[in-house]
């Protein structure tokens, strides 16, 4: 990968994570216990921003799998992907202890158990590891690429096995099609470009349907409740727009690089948007706790002393500007913790990086 096309995508990492990071500012300073469900930033953010990342995971992936065998790869995966979540859950609930005892002077509100929170708390790297074992076996196995298909399917069943298989089930395609336009690069890239203006039409009128229902955290992607028709409804309809959705950030990123290229200041914002790019994992992780974690407690604090938040009553500013602003700040904190760790020399023992 060369330094432009490297640079795009820790572009497209860093929007990302700087998405993810104002839906959970919106999520966790919503006047009403759901109401962010509805919110119209919330909701676009939603559709799409996890499978983007799954999506990039693929795509990044069948670079490993290109230069290493099978002896090498699984390993490789194996312990990258492991080390991060156990030590950076052992660090999150570290980090809990000070909101659990501090803020709320309650014990019971610690953030999870160790070991649950291993197996739950950081579910999407999970989740990148489930899909990587089935896509690396399945594709080393053999080059032909209608055997590797129906490996991959049969790849479903490994996955049902899982815990939390609901949420690994619903990255599985996602993780597919980013590994095998990696694969296939010249290709994908005629396909990128026949769809990435027309997403601009079709993924907002996707999100003006886009209901509480199609949260994946709220229907599982087989309700019994919901009966068989219903779910698959809801399934291929969330599936779609997170494809479309992820096509428009892209097209958004790649419109961005070209601006970067003409107008010094915003290079320069962008690069920054890039270094967070470059440290998306490391700040999802922490930001179980200082965000997830803290933010929470935080902002329940300053309203009561302030007697509310102002920006509440307004729709608009608190969508496009108080929360913005908020997952900014919370950006900065995220990645000076980073850099933190990696002056304590903590960031390899931690990450493996």
């Amino acid at each position: 990968m060369d330094k432009k096309e490297s640079f795009y995508w820790d572009l497209v990492k860093g929007l990302a994570i700087f998405l993810m990071l104002w839906g959970h500012c919106i999520q966790y300073c919503a006047q009403e216990a759901a109401g962010y469900l509805t919110d119209i930033v919330f909701k676009t953010i939603y559709t799409f921003h996890m499978p983007l990342f799954m999506l990039v995971s693929g795509y990044l992936f069948s670079y490993s799998f290109r230069k290493r065998s099978m002896a090498e790869l699984l390993p490789h995966r194996i312990q990258g992907m492991l080390q991060p979540i156990v030590m950076a859950t052992i660090l999150n609930n570290v980090l809990m202890l000070v909101p659990s005892f501090v803020l709320s002077n309650r014990a019971d509100v610690l953030y999870g158990s160790l070991f649950m929170g291993i197996g739950n708390d950081l579910w999407f790297l999970w989740a990148v590891l489930y899909c990587s074992l089935v896509v690396g076996v399945s594709c080393k196995l053999t080059d032909r690429l209608w055997i590797q298909l129906v490996f991959l399917l049969a790849g479903v069943g490994f996955i049902l096995l899982t815990p939390q298989w609901n949420m690994t089930l619903f990255m599985y395609p996602y993780f597919v099609a980013g590994f095998f336009c990696g694969m296939y690069r010249k290709q994908a890239m005629q396909l990128y470009k026949l769809l990435r203006y027309p997403v601009w039409i079709l993924f907002p009128i996707m999100v003006a349907y886009y209901e509480p229902k199609h949260y994946i955290y709220i229907t599982p992607m087989f309700s019994e409740e919901l009966g068989l028709s219903a779910s698959l409804e809801i399934a291929l309809f969330r599936g779609i727009i997170g494809f479309v959705g992820s096509i428009w950030l892209l097209s958004v990123a790649e419109l961005l690089s070209g601006l970067g290229d003409r107008v010094p200041t915003a290079g320069a914002l962008l690069r920054k948007l890039s270094c967070l790019g470059r440290n998306s994992l490391q700040i999802y992780c922490l930001s179980l706790s200082l965000l997830s974690g803290y933010l929470p407690h935080l902002y329940r604090k300053a309203t009561e002393l302030a007697g509310g938040n102002p920006f509440a009553q307004n729709g608009f500013l608190f969508d496009f500007l108080f929360t913005p602003l908020l997952a900014a700040f919370w950006a900065v904190l995220l990645y000076y913790a980073v850099l933190l760790l990696k002056k304590w020399k903590l960031h390899k023992l931690i990450f493996g990086r």
